[in-house]
């Protein structure tokens, strides 16, 4: 509830008249007002609750989507108890990071963005896949926003080992 709802609200308590109940009432109102004005009311960045959403790995984000559907929450922490928890990496998560896990469930939450990597190689950028058995084929482009992007460090070693080239982290 925002304060003008509450301020409106109290308007309509205000009796008509001159009497001493109708002035005692309405000088009340009017105090009440007065110190509602006064609050100060926190910067919303989350409509729900006035903070932003919790970040989650991308792993816990795909559970959410597929494994939460008809669960309560005291059935996830049951689970982990009772080591009846299938996906370990997202128990020991959870575990981990009980606070941002009720959060995310009770207000949503933004997926994690996860690191990237792309080649670089004689003041380019590798743009496709190595396909194996057909050697190095592979487009080079001059910015790193349309060259190839990996999400496996690993993969991106062996691809700048391959052709000689250097890795370089990207953050979008």
């Amino acid at each position: 509830m925002k304060k003008e709802e509450i301020v409106m609200g109290l308007y309509a308590m205000r009796l008509q008249g001159k009497n001493r109940v109708a002035q005692e009432r309405n000088n009340t109102v009017d105090r009440a007002v007065e110190l509602i004005n006064q609050l100060d009311e926190p910067e919303q960045t989350d409509t729900n609750v006035g903070l932003s959403k919790p970040v989650i790995p991308q792993f816990v984000a795909e559970w959410f989507e597929n494994d939460k559907r008809d669960m309560e929450i005291e059935d996830v922490f049951w689970q982990i108890e009772s080591c009846e928890m299938v996906k370990l990496d997202v128990d020991r998560w959870i575990t981990d990071n009980k606070n941002t896990f009720i959060r995310a469930w009770l207000d949503g939450y933004e997926v994690e963005k996860e690191p990237m990597w792309v080649v670089r190689y004689e003041g380019g950028y590798f743009s496709e896949e190595i396909k194996f058995g057909c050697g190095i084929d592979g487009d080079w482009v001059d910015e790193v926003s349309r060259a190839y992007h990996f999400t496996d460090k690993a993969k991106a070693d062996a691809v700048a080992l391959l052709i000689g080239g250097t890795v370089e982290e990207v953050t979008e």
